[in-house]
């Protein structure tokens, strides 16, 4: 079955219900309880209108993004990131121990008690261990190699190197 035919097919019988729904109580959905006229918007906002939508080619200037929004065949579940700025600094076992030329953010980070916000080393008085962010969403233990990155928020969080390859590329 093609898609314009699955289409079509899924047409009638959306058709055939929603004439149902809209028949009901005579066509006056004031009579009808509450729930139950919950429920027929609910329907016909979500899945009758996916018809309309379908029918005239995904067209998106046709719905509103209310009903929009509840379709699976819609491509605003796609995001860009916006190009927003963030600092940061790609720690090595090497540059650990070159922390002059640490981002004053870093050091600054460093010198807080461990926490959110803050860097330390994952054992205390031994720098060969790894070091943990206290981000946001908790602590997070830095790999050697890894970025960390400081949002546009000040929060600090870790990325792996092909994630920030990926994600992210030098100001000029």
């Amino acid at each position: 079955m093609t898609d314009l035919e699955r289409i079509k097919e899924l047409e009638l019988s959306e058709e055939v219900a929603w004439d149902l729904i809209a028949n009901a109580y005579g066509g006056n959905w004031d009579l009808a309880p509450i729930k139950w006229r919950i429920a027929a918007k609910r329907w016909r906002d979500t899945y009758h209108v996916s018809i309309l939508v379908h029918s005239i080619g995904n067209k998106k200037s046709k719905v509103d993004e209310y009903k929009c929004k509840y379709l699976c065949t819609c491509d605003q579940h796609q995001y860009r990131k916006k190009p927003v700025i963030i600092e940061a600094y790609q720690m090595t076992p090497v540059r650990l121990w070159q922390y002059l030329d640490w981002p004053d953010w870093l050091i600054a980070a460093w010198n807080r008690e461990p926490g959110k916000g803050s860097i330390w080393a994952e054992t205390p008085h031994n720098f060969a261990a790894r070091l943990v962010i206290g981000t946001l969403e908790g602590d997070h233990i830095v790999q050697w190699n890894d970025w960390i990155i400081r949002g546009v928020q000040g929060e600090l969080y870790p990325c792996k190197p092909e994630i920030f390859e990926q994600t992210y590329e030098k100001v000029i």
